[in-house]
């Protein structure tokens, strides 16, 4: 019995840091497919409305992005944190637009975002 026992803990010493490892690229490729899907979707939004600031939130009540859940909320996949403040600014670069994430803990109105970081840069536009 004492060897069953043993056996036991050492496959659960073995499993347990492998379903870890497993689980965390999970979350994180989880994420990454996210966040493509944030930037894919802000690049059009920003082609068709010129709005070059605004934040995840906008391109759910716009209809572009679903939520996770009744709440409303864009979960992060590897922490749970909710991903609708986060910033997103989009510049004209090579005759293409191209968006960046940056997280943000602090939700800011439209007008708000527009006045902190409302200035957006069209590189090589000739």
């Amino acid at each position: 019995m004492i060897v069953v026992i043993a056996i036991l803990a050492i496959l659960i010493l073995i499993a347990v840091p492998t379903y870890n490892v497993v689980s965390d690229r999970i979350k994180q490729s989880t994420y990454e497919s996210k966040v493509q899907n944030i930037i894919s979707h802000a690049e059009t939004f920003a082609e068709n409305t010129n709005n070059f600031v605004f934040d995840v939130g906008t391109l759910i009540e716009q209809g572009l992005l679903e939520a996770d859940n009744e709440s409303g909320e864009y979960l992060d996949p590897r922490n749970g944190r909710d991903m609708r403040c986060d910033i997103i600014n989009v510049v004209f670069e090579n005759n293409q637009y191209v968006a960046s994430i940056t997280e943000s803990e602090t939700c800011y109105t439209n007008e708000e975002l527009q006045n902190l970081f409302g200035m957006f840069e069209i590189k090589n536009f000739f």
